[in-house]
């Protein structure tokens, strides 16, 4: 369990008072204090509040005007949207309003030296109510595979589209042949008056039924075309 400490300079005594509390109850802390020479602060300090699981920030008068202790604020507003379970606990010392930048979150309220380690215990219970740390390569390989298998699934569900698609197409090819040749052998009876016209139907249907299922009307050309 590891917070980070945000603070102005002007509060360098009670940030430290804040940090032995909460180690004093099994908390890591971790600061801008003890950065080496030659080393990017930048750098230094957003590796730090992304390795933390909490930012606990020094509500002062001298805080909420620090450019330092906003720009430190807004990184880790930046990376709870990324990892939710982080937190950013104000705590204010004294009558103290928050700052805009920290309106959002709710603060922990102190008077004093005194009040430290009670202070402490919260911050410690409070983040011991947050979930693990995801694991976002695992994560991440979970949804690759859901993708693949409902890719696979969208694939046979189209295949199987298609294929009934092929298949009623075929069925209302051979329908409508068989409805044009009754039509056909109807008109001839009528001219001819002769009942040898039936037997053009009587031969055709069969052959028709034989070709559907065979399969060679849906190699017919569609629309009534043939191949240029």
């Amino acid at each position: 369990m590891q917070v980070f400490i945000s603070y102005a300079y002007e509060d360098l005594s009670t940030a430290r008072s804040l940090a032995e509390a909460l180690r004093s109850v099994g908390v890591s802390v971790t600061s801008d204090r003890d950065i080496a020479p030659g080393e990017r602060i930048g750098s230094v300090l957003s590796s730090r509040i992304k390795s933390a699981q909490a930012v606990v920030v020094l509500v002062t008068k001298a805080s909420a005007e620090s450019s330092w202790v906003e720009e430190e604020v807004m990184y880790a507003i930046a990376g709870t949207f990324v990892e939710t379970s982080k937190r950013v606990i104000p705590v204010v010392v004294g009558n103290v309003p928050l700052p805009p930048f920290l309106a959002p979150f709710r603060g922990l309220y102190i008077e004093g030296p005194e009040t430290m380690l009670d202070a402490a215990r919260m911050i410690k219970d409070s983040l011991s109510e947050l979930p693990t740390h995801r694991n976002l390569p695992d994560e991440l390989a979970q949804i690759q595979a859901e993708r693949r298998y409902l890719k696979s699934v969208n694939s046979a569900v189209a295949a199987a589209t298609a294929a009934n698609y092929e298949r009623s197409i075929v069925a209302m090819t051979a329908v409508s042949v068989i409805l044009g040749l009754v039509s056909g052998v109807v008109s001839l009876y009528a001219i001819t008056r002769s009942p040898y016209a039936f037997l053009g139907l009587l031969l055709g249907i069969p052959i028709i039924i034989f070709l559907h299922r065979r399969g060679a009307l849906a190699q017919m050309p569609k629309g009534g075309r043939g191949d240029d």
